[in-house]
This record gives C-alpha cells, sequence and structure tokens, in this order.
C-alpha cells in the first residue's frame, strides 16, 4: 500500500499523533494577531489530501520592485486539505468539523492554515524571509497586510513593495511580482459612462480620471496614484507605490 504524499513530506517529519498517523497541530488563526485583536492557536487536524500546489516567487536580495515573473525563482509547497477535529478557544473563522487548507513554512513550529485569498494572491508577492526565524509565509494576504499598516494609504492604491514586522521580532519584505495593470492595453475596452461624455476602462475603474473621448489617451493622474517611488513610513515599516 502506497503512504500518502503527506507522510513522505520532510517538513511534516515526526508531527504526526502516533495512534492516528493521518492527524497532527496546525497553527489556527483569524488573521494576523493586530488586525483581528486574536492569537494563533494549535489546533489537531485530520488531514485529508493535496489541495494544489503553491508556487512561491523568491526574488534575489535588493531587487527593485515591481518584479517581472522570469526574474525570480520559484519553489513549490503543496497546500494540504484537512478537518479541524476540535473547538478552537477563542477564534470565530473556523469551527470543529470546518475543512481548512494549510501549508508549512521555515521558522513557524506547525504548519500553518492558510486560506483561498492567501493562496490566490501569495504567488504574486515574493516574500523576504524574516531576518531572524526565516519564516516565509504570513497570516493575511499581502494586500491585506499593507493595508492593516497604512490605513490611510490612498483608496485603492496596492503597494509594490512594503516591509512587515514578524511576530518574533524579526522584519520581512513583501514584493509584488507582477508588473503594474496598463492602461493603453484596455484602452479598446472602454465604455461610455456618465452623463459628461465621459469613458472609463473597464477593470481600471478608480485608478485615475476618466478618459475624455476623443482625446486618444488617459489625462495623467495627479497625486500618490503616479508616484511610484511614494515612500509610506509607520514605524519602521515601509511601503512603496
Amino acid at each position: 500500500m502506497t503512504s500518502a504524499p503527506w507522510h513522505n513530506d520532510p517538513a511534516l517529519l515526526d508531527r504526526f499523533h502516533p495512534d492516528h498517523p493521518d492527524d497532527l497541530q496546525v497553527l489556527l488563526h483569524d488573521g494576523e494577531p493586530r488586525r483581528c485583536g486574536r492569537t494563533p492557536e494549535g489546533c489537531w487536524v485530520t488531514v485529508r489530501g493535496v489541495r494544489q500546489t503553491l508556487r512561491i516567487p523568491i526574488a534575489p536580495e535588493g531587487t527593485s520592485p515591481p518584479l517581472l515573473a522570469d526574474a525570480v525563482r520559484w519553489v513549490e509547497r503543496p497546500v494540504y486539505e484537512g478537518i479541524l477535529l476540535n473547538e478552537p478557544q477563542q477564534l470565530t473563522t473556523a469551527h470543529k468539523g470546518d475543512t481548512l487548507l494549510f501549508v508549512t513554512s521555515p521558522g513557524i513550529p506547525l504548519p500553518v492554515r492558510v486560506t483561498e485569498a492567501y493562496v490566490g494572491e501569495r504567488s504574486s508577492w515574493s516574500i523576504q524571509p524574516c531576518n531572524r526565524c526565516g519564516a516565509d509565509q504570513a497570516l493575511d494576504p499581502p494586500t491585506i497586510m499593507a493595508h492593516t499598516r497604512f490605513p490611510d494609504a490612498p483608496a485603492g492604491s496596492v503597494p509594490v513593495a512594503f516591509s512587515a514586522f514578524c511576530p518574533c521580532g524579526g522584519r520581512c519584505c513583501s514584493r509584488s511580482s507582477k508588473m503594474p495593470r496598463r492602461c493603453p492595453s484596455n484602452r479598446r475596452r472602454a465604455s461610455r459612462g456618465g452623463s459628461s461624455g465621459e469613458a472609463r476602462v473597464k477593470g481600471d475603474a478608480g485608478s485615475g480620471p476618466p478618459l475624455k473621448r476623443g482625446t486618444g489617451r488617459r489625462p495623467k493622474p495627479r497625486g500618490p496614484g503616479n508616484a511610484s517611488v511614494r515612500i509610506h513610513v509607520s514605524g519602521r515599516e515601509t511601503a512603496r507605490y
């Protein structure tokens, strides 16, 4: 009989219960404690399968954002799926019997829970590991982390890079591995809107001033939305737009 893939994962070695070979503890959370006000908990989970493979971009140190996808090194880790066996004491987003996802990470003592939203964003962000513990995963999607640290940033803006404190007291840096969307590529898909003869680019609403029919190009936005090197500072955590 072939053993399950999680039994052959070196990152999960010696983590399973001796009497229940598919059961292990996973670090559950409601997101970053600074945002949700609740601390993570170790809870027992029965592994049921591998949901997918998470591709993680690793950028060379000192690389300036935004990063091109072909300029990074990619590593892969399985995203496991399991059933929560016990009710968390104070968490609100996971309950006994729920199906949840988790991955392994250096520097974190237990496999860590991830959400669909986190998995959806993670491959678009290169996280420089914590300079103390080496962790390269986070408790919130990168865009949520950025908003938590810089709530006064311009509405709808997403930084190309930001730094963050790790729970261990170290520091890590997240950098986008996608080039910003360019308005000209969407120009033919402009749709009319408003009562003043203006058009907006579909999928790009709110990213700049309306496109005037007949001008052939979008007026250059004013303010932070057009400042690709704008630095936002909060303590020692910084964001670059």
